[in-house]
């Protein structure tokens, strides 16, 4: 399949953040929204229903989806492709959906509904954006609170004083030369995978940098 030159939107089957909220920050922020790419994960299709979005695929092992829901889907538009899963697999419909997204599309992938519900599937899905192939594209995991995203390069992040940023390391340790813009500052420092001690930092500036020189970090901005 030949890649399309514009983003992706993927809908999860987790807690749905605010739609409308989320959808003018992506536009505002990352650009995103027009032209994207649509898939469902699974049970995800009903998140996608219900923002008034038909997708261009579905995809997973749809043990989430009844019989009546698929025939709806089908009915509802013959474009879409339904590409089904055995239910016994390794990877989870996250994994799949976010792996069809990076293999159709060059440009950046939003996830929503990936949170909320199980714990496990919500970690699972975190812990996704740090798997081999995936860090090198822009992985955005969005809820209603909070941008989630993970990096293993120095990054410039674009907010507004007075807004949190939580920097998890997901590596033993995360290695900072310098940050700028926040209230707490690292110099020549490491984070630990446990204990976090990133928690809750705040942005004193529009913008900070995180210059990294080891480590995988997640980044959890507030919106």
């Amino acid at each position: 399949m030949k890649k399309k030159n514009t983003d992706s939107i993927v809908f999860i089957n987790g807690e749905m953040p605010d739609w409308q909220k989320i959808s003018v920050l992506l536009k505002k922020e990352y650009s995103m929204g027009k032209d994207a790419y649509i898939i469902a994960a699974d049970g995800g299709i009903r998140n996608c229903r219900n923002a008034g979005i038909v997708p261009h695929a579905v995809i997973g092992d749809m043990d989430s989806i009844g019989k009546g829901e698929m025939e709806d889907i089908k009915e509802s538009d013959s474009r879409i492709d339904i590409l089904k899963f055995p239910r016994e697999k390794d990877e989870s419909d996250t994994q799949l959906a976010l792996e069809h997204a990076i293999s159709a599309v060059d440009g950046k992938i939003a996830l929503v509904g990936a949170l909320g519900g199980r714990l496990d599937h919500a970690l699972a899905n975190i812990y996704l954006l740090a798997a081999p192939g995936l860090m090198d594209r822009e992985i955005h995991i969005f809820s209603s609170l909070s941008d989630i995203f993970v990096t293993n390069k120095s990054i410039k992040i674009k907010s507004r004083k007075g807004k949190r940023l939580t920097l998890l390391s997901l590596s033993s340790y995360t290695y900072f030369k310098a940050t700028t813009g926040l209230k707490y500052s690292l110099v020549e420092e490491r984070l630990l995978f446990s204990p976090a001690r990133g928690l809750s930092n705040e942005f004193i500036s529009d913008e900070a940098s995180l210059d990294i020189e080891e480590g995988i970090l997640l980044i959890i901005k507030e919106i």
